[in-house]
């Protein structure tokens, strides 16, 4: 009986292959089901479908060729739902040997699900189980600043190429200010994801994508498939700028100083070195220096900005001492109203050209801007005379000196006989008075008298 049976099965399998029913691929071994029973079985051939080749828009598929004898064609069928279907027939293939094949309109992350099914004399059958492909995204695109005119360009490419899918280009493309599109360079090398695209004009704003196309290695014209990347912006800032604020008036020497730099256009945030140019530095954009040594120095600030861009702005800075006042004489330092005195100072130091005031004159004498003044007083009595030295800058020196001066003197006589000759002759006027009166009186009393 278990010979019966098997002998029975096997010559159905036979009968329906010659008659055409099922195909060469579909004969398979036996099979022992159950104790003491033993069956023949029709088992799924191993015909496969895989790829080569995927890019976001496309893949490159290769199955197994056919042998069976009576073989009419292939039918490529496609899924966007799942490994079951419904499918829709993409090609029919009749050259049993042409077992690849490539297309280019599918969508960049998607899922699709391939088959082929085997047709003969007498029926068909399919490949499974059926393939699934998921496209792979559009190349991702980057963008940093390398320096303010220049922008650096990386992307990445997650196609495989093989079988009939091959790399053509990447051409990186820009505009400037929402301005028409324009090839900046095209690059044949798949490995090259980077790209500095330089000299940009400042104050821009500039997109930039990637093209990627790739190609049938057999197809009619290539087949070209081209997808873009996401569009980059950046902004390509103003020049750089740098100005020092420096105070308008000299520096004096040990004092204190404020300098300020102020920067512009760049990339911010920015920081700030200085060079104040007496072997001394410092850093921020304000700060306070104080100089040892007079003289004229060259201050310098460099701005740098994130870019590491620089600036730099220099001024000159006039460093000085205090005006000072060494000496101040008054020839002579005692003299007589109406005789002529001299006044003179000698100062250092200070910037710039020094100004001269006096002050607690006798009458008669006026202040002048002079290192030397002559006058004559008018008025005796004791003076206490200031002069003030002043520099450009506002800053001064002080200094006081005494002179005396005595009444006027008579002309022609000293100073003390003078005096005699003048008190004497109001005595002698007080005298004359007095006989006047007295000689008045006598003879008004001898009119009197009976």
């Amino acid at each position: 009986m278990v010979g019966s049976k098997h002998l029975s099965i096997g010559l159905v399998a036979i009968i329906l292959l010659g008659a055409g029913f099922i195909g060469p691929w579909m004969i398979s071994v036996l099979t022992v089901s159950g104790p003491g029973v033993s069956r023949a079985t029709i088992e799924t051939s191993v015909e496969t479908i895989g790829y080569a080749g995927v890019g976001p828009t496309s893949v490159s598929l290769y199955w197994t060729e056919s042998t069976d004898l009576t073989f009419t064609s292939y039918a490529l069928r496609e899924s966007a739902t799942g490994e079951t279907g419904p499918w829709t027939v993409i090609a029919n293939i009749y050259d049993r040997t042409n077992t690849a094949y490539y297309t280019d309109d599918l969508a960049p992350g998607a899922t699709e699900w391939w088959e082929i099914v085997y047709h003969n004399t007498t029926g068909s059958r399919e490949t499974i189980p059926a393939l699934q492909v998921m496209q792979p995204s559009v190349v991702s695109l980057t963008v940093s600043q390398p320096s303010s005119t220049s922008a650096q360009l990386t992307w990445d490419n997650k196609a495989v190429y093989g079988g009939l899918l091959s790399f053509a280009s990447y051409q990186l493309i820009e505009s400037a200010n929402g301005g028409l599109d324009s090839v900046t360079t095209t690059i044949t090398d798949v490995a090259q994801h980077d790209y500095t695209a330089s000299d940009l004009t400042p104050s821009r704003t500039y997109a930039f994508y990637i093209n990627t196309t790739d190609q049938c290695n057999s197809c009619v014209a290539g087949s070209p498939s081209t997808t873009s990347s996401n569009v980059v912006s950046i902004q390509t800032p103003g020049p750089l700028t740098s100005a020092i604020i420096a105070p308008s008036i000299p520096v004096e020497v040990g004092e204190l100083a404020s300098f300020t730099c102020a920067a512009g256009g760049g990339a911010p945030p920015y920081t700030y070195s200085w060079s104040f140019g007496d072997g001394t530095t410092g850093t921020g954009a304000s700060l306070s220096h104080s100089y040892d040594t007079p003289g004229s120095t060259t201050l310098i600030c460099t701005v740098t900005d994130t870019l590491e861009t620089t600036a730099k702005d220099s001024t000159l800075v006039a460093v000085g001492l205090d005006p000072s006042i060494t000496s101040f004489t008054a020839s002579p330092v005692s003299l007589s109203a109406g005789e002529e005195v001299t006044l003179s100072v000698s100062a250092s130091g200070g910037y710039g050209p020094l100004t001269y005031s006096y002050a607690n004159l006798p009458a008669g004498c006026l202040s002048a801007n002079a290192t030397t003044i002559s006058c004559t007083p008018t008025s005796s009595g004791n003076y206490r005379i200031t002069v003030t030295v002043t520099d450009r800058s506002g800053e001064s020196a002080t200094s006081t000196l005494n002179i005396r001066v005595d009444p006027q003197r008579v002309l022609g006589l000293p100073q003390v006989t003078g005096l005699a000759v003048i008190f004497g002759a109001i005595i002698g006027v007080g005298g004359i008075v007095t006989f006047l009166v007295a000689l008045t009186l006598s003879r008004k009393k001898r009119r009197q008298a009976p």
